[in-house]
């Protein structure tokens, strides 16, 4: 047997002893991991805790957050969105900002994709300016809401006891709690061409001041307790 053959058959040979080696080594790096951990495709970039909110995207960039309550705070970004998102913080207050490409051109996503998870145990107050909130879990006395721009709040678990909300540009907030749920206060401002559906609401007081062209969808005890 040539020389170049020994070495061209030793060579495939450590190659798939390296390949072995390689694939046990991932077996037992994926056997370690916890499958049940929700945050397993997600890269951690902060543990500081905050008690403001302020989640921005530039004019044609369409941002996500999802909030989750728990006791320790927590900012996550999808692996895939990594380089997409940058954030800070100023005092006592969290910034986060989608970006656009090298070229200026906007990032798409799929529907259903988190891009941004946000744990905290109280917040008092969220601005936005063209970023879909979505409130997967929140709990707590009160909170103020704002939003700008295409930015939007979706509400799908909560226990909050008093709500300020201040909706502007084209910006939305809605309740879509499972079952109607009673609050002590809602003070709202809508203004331009905005939205706020509380259909899922019962507040003991409101006050609200609506525009021309906003849009405003309510339950029939609501209305009445308007009326008053």
């Amino acid at each position: 047997m040539k020389l170049s053959t020994k070495l061209l058959l030793f060579l495939l040979l450590t190659f798939m002893v390296l390949v072995v080696i390689n694939a046990f080594s991932l077996k037992r790096k994926w056997q370690k991991i916890d499958k049940t951990n929700p945050f397993l495709n997600y890269e951690k970039l902060s543990e500081r805790t905050f008690k403001f909110l302020k989640v921005n995207a530039a004019n044609g960039v369409t941002g996500r957050v999802n909030i989750l309550n728990m006791k320790k705070p927590q900012l996550f970004v999808s692996h895939n969105w990594a380089d997409m998102v940058t954030f800070k913080f100023k005092d006592d207050t969290l910034f986060v900002d989608f970006l656009k490409d090298s070229e200026g051109k906007t990032f798409t996503y799929d529907k259903f994709e988190k891009l941004v998870i946000i744990t905290c145990p109280n917040v008092h107050s969220i601005e936005t300016n063209n970023v879909s909130v979505e409130i997967d879990s929140l709990g707590q006395d009160q909170i103020k809401l704002l939003g700008k721009g295409y930015g939007s709040y979706e509400f799908r678990k909560m226990k909050i006891r008093d709500f300020e909300i201040a909706l502007s540009g084209n910006s939305s907030c809605n309740f879509y709690v499972p079952e109607v749920q009673k609050i002590a206060f809602l003070k709202a401002k809508l203004s331009d061409k905005s939205n706020l559906n509380i259909r899922a609401i019962l507040p003991g007081k409101i006050l609200l001041e609506n525009g021309l062209e906003t849009g405003l969808e309510m339950n029939g005890a609501t209305l009445k307790l308007l009326g008053k």
